[in-house]
């Protein structure tokens, strides 16, 4: 007896498909590639215009969208005309970048007139056959991925060539319903992804600009912006003269067969380059009870200020409840006040580029730079006299990062949405 053909099926379907998909060549469903491969406005006797028609290069089409701002050239009419007569770009149309980057997939995003430049192709369908939305998700899915990777060449510039791409094989369904339908979900997770992204960027603008106009410039007593009911002019005084700063313990303290698997966990550099510490403990290097108890007096607590001693040294984090008792490692230093200051506000005030620009100026050591007790004790800090108002802008500063951390959050829970399909959603 004949052995069963396999089904070429994958993992996650919308009901109501049910037939095989077909394992055949990518340009069997291709009636064409637009590839302007060396074309330059001189070539045709030219020049780039300082407006028009975009030039779509390598390096303005970006991964699901086009930049504009990115070392962008513009075409006028007659170069328009000279160059893309007969091969005009329509709406939604497919662009794949075949180098530096190679692998980018974007598609036209409106009807305007677009110039096909340097690195970058179009892909001409028949909507009959093959859906431009389903061969956008298609290129990026983890199968088409790995043949791309393995047919590029170059060496840090990977490429891939059109005979390359001739090579190349998908598996594909032959209904166009059930492409659309496919592309239609991943364009709508792009979709919420872009609109959280968006709102992300938007809230990142405004803290800088806040981080800016709610404290004082230099020379000035008082910031530009200020809560009602505050007046009078900020005193400026040196961090240490608040605070204690300490470092970590060294490396005879810990050594790598010293760390568990469910203990106390230690704060090391790379965990607060967010400007945020972890609120889990997993992924981290933790030590027993026994070795907690030895180093007690490197405990954390809710309030302290921690700031990498190597490396980022400008960047700091505020220790939440969730990481009240954890330990600090010797490449941290720990900033915990001694007066009545709002660690909240301390927290956004060392955030601003007045006063990390003060502590990177003053560090040790240029491929690595570093600090230590005595740097960041020195650093200039300004405070309003009423501990109110430290309050009301710490809060503020808090709720911006608050908002900022849930767009970031909805980001990555729904590209890895995106990135589970891809790998379900196609054979």
């Amino acid at each position: 007896m004949a052995a069963k053909k396999a089904r070429s099926l994958p993992e996650i379907r919308f009901s109501g498909f049910e037939r095989d998909w077909e394992l055949e060549p990518l340009l069997k469903r291709i009636d064409d590639i637009v590839d302007f491969r060396g074309r330059t406005p001189k070539k045709l006797g030219l020049e780039w215009s300082e407006s028009g028609y975009l030039a779509l290069s390598a390096l303005n089409v970006k991964d699901g969208f086009i930049d504009a701002t990115s070392d962008a050239h513009f075409g006028d009419d007659e170069l328009y005309n000279a160059w893309m007569r007969g091969n005009e770009l329509h709406q939604n149309q497919v662009l794949f970048t075949t180098e530096a980057p190679m692998g980018n997939v974007a598609q036209v995003p409106d009807t305007q007139k677009y110039i096909l430049s340097q690195r970058t192709i179009a892909f001409v369908t028949d909507p009959n056959i093959l859906s431009d939305d389903y061969l956008a998700v298609l290129l990026k899915s983890p199968g088409v991925v790995q043949q791309l990777l393995a047919r590029a060449s170059g060496g840090t510039a990977k490429g891939v060539s059109q005979k390359s791409l001739a090579s190349l094989r998908i598996t594909i369904g032959d209904a166009l319903a059930e492409q659309e339908k496919i592309g239609s979900y991943f364009k709508s997770l792009d979709r919420m992804i872009g609109l959280h992204q968006r709102k992300h960027d938007k809230l990142v603008t405004l803290k800088q600009a806040m981080l800016q106009k709610m404290f004082p410039q230099d020379g000035a007593t008082t910031p530009e912006i200020r809560f009602k009911g505050f007046e009078g002019e900020w005193e400026e005084c040196d961090l240490a003269e608040f605070s204690d700063i300490k470092t970590g313990p060294f490396g005879s303290m810990l050594h790598a067969e010293d760390y568990v698997t469910n203990g106390t966990p230690i704060i090391t550099t790379e965990h607060f380059k967010y400007w945020r510490l972890p609120t889990i403990k997993k992924g981290l290097p933790q030590v027993s009870a026994d070795d907690r108890n030895r180093l007690n007096s490197y405990e954390l607590s809710t309030g302290d200020i921690v700031f990498s001693r190597v490396g980022s040294i400008d960047i700091n984090a505020r220790v939440e409840e969730a990481q009240d008792g954890w330990l600090f490692s010797g490449r941290v230093l720990r900033v915990r006040v001694t007066e009545a200051i709002d660690t909240e506000y301390l927290h956004h005030v060392l955030s601003t580029y007045r006063v990390r620009k003060n502590i990177a100026d003053r560090a040790v050591g240029q491929t690595m730079p570093s600090i230590n007790t005595v740097i960041l004790g020195r650093t200039p800090v300004q405070l309003p006299k009423e501990l109110d108002e430290q309050e009301k802008i710490g809060q503020y500063f808090r709720k911006l990062n608050d908002l900022i951390a849930e767009h970031s959050a909805q980001i990555e829970k729904l590209k890895n949405i995106k990135s589970a399909c891809l790998e379900k959603m196609f054979v």
